[in-house]
């Protein structure tokens, strides 16, 4: 998949594949970094979601760097402060020291 897909593109595919609603974490985790780079909001509240409730580091480390990378630093210290309680305590020092600016 190139970086960078016009929103149709992104509505087209969501819409035949039905990427956001996707129950597998390796489909779902791959369609959120796409719907992170793009700005497509629509994935925003699986993204939430998918966040809240998969705390495996593997995962979520690289949703975090991305969101911030796209300039949805808000977002993601909102959704850590929200989800944190859940994650593994190695996780949790990850993504605080990933969202703590120096």
């Amino acid at each position: 998949m190139p970086k960078q897909l016009r929103r149709d593109k992104l509505e087209e595919l969501d819409e035949t594949f039905a990427l956001t609603g996707a129950g597998n974490s390796e489909i779902a985790f791959s369609w959120l970094r796409i719907a992170i780079r793009n700005h497509y909001d629509p994935a925003y509240g699986r993204l939430e979601e998918f966040l809240h409730s998969i705390g495996r580091l593997k995962f979520i480390r690289i949703l975090y760097k991305d969101m911030l990378e796209a300039g949805m630093s808000e977002m993601a210290r909102d959704s850590f402060a929200t989800a944190s309680p859940g994650y593994h305590p190695l996780a949790i020092k990850a993504i605080g020291d990933l969202l703590t600016p120096e």
